[in-house]
């Protein structure tokens, strides 16, 4: 099973289809060899037809379950685009586990 499959067939964790048109569009988006990309939110709202709001809302929603990593990253001028790597899928999210207490990670590709 791969990730990208993991998250979609989830019916216990993600509850907003917004969250998995998010995931959906940072999949379609990332290195192969880093598992990372570093669109801008408003690029990711673009693609997702919704507000940066609600795309914030939805990479909140991906980091707390521990789908996605978000890393700022700056230049002269300030914050620039975050990074944002996909990590493996929780072992609580694959076996349907609601209770958040396992944290272990595991490579289900």
């Amino acid at each position: 099973m791969t990730y990208f499959k993991a998250v979609i067939d989830d019916t216990h964790h993600i509850t907003k289809p917004i969250d998995k048109l998010i995931y959906t569009i940072l999949y379609a988006g990332i290195s192969n060899d880093t598992n990372s990309l570093s669109p801008s939110v408003s690029e990711i709202a673009m693609k997702a037809r919704c507000s940066e709001r609600t795309v914030r809302r939805a990479l909140r929603t991906l980091q707390t379950l521990n789908l996605i990593d978000i890393k700022p990253r700056f230049d002269d001028y300030g914050q620039s685009t975050n990074l944002y790597t996909l990590l493996p899928i929780p072992t609580h999210f694959i076996n349907g586990v609601t209770n958040g207490n396992e944290d272990s990670k595991e490579d289900v590709a």
